[in-house]
């Protein structure tokens, strides 16, 4: 049998159109994992700028809360090790506590926790 004189034409046109169109689903494929990972970078930026807020807001309301506490010129800092085995939990002596000053050089004996 002989073959169509245009037939060829149609087979190479097919195939080329083929191509064609896997050559642009590649590409929609590969802009939309870009476009993914990019979303992704962005949504990391974020949730990093929102926890270096809440450290900060962490940060600024302890030092309120210390300034509150031992802002005051007749007020003494220490650790709860300065206190000896009269703290009940031993991982209490790495807490600070506040004393209030006496102004006779000495200290009251109950502290406030900065914990």
């Amino acid at each position: 049998m002989k073959p169509h004189p245009g037939s060829t034409k149609r087979g190479s046109a097919l195939l080329v159109t083929l191509l064609v169109v896997d050559l642009l689903m590649v590409i929609v494929l590969s802009f939309t994992v870009h476009v993914r990972m990019e979303l992704r970078q962005v949504q990391n930026r974020i949730q990093l700028e929102q926890a270096r807020q809440h450290a900060r807001l962490a940060l600024n309301l302890a030092m309120g809360k210390l300034q509150l506490a031992a802002g005051p010129d007749q007020r003494v800092t220490a650790k709860a090790d300065l206190l000896g085995s009269g703290v009940a939990a031993p991982e209490a002596k790495h807490w600070t506590g506040v004393w209030a000053n006496d102004l006779s050089g000495g200290v009251l004996p109950v502290p406030m926790w900065l914990v």
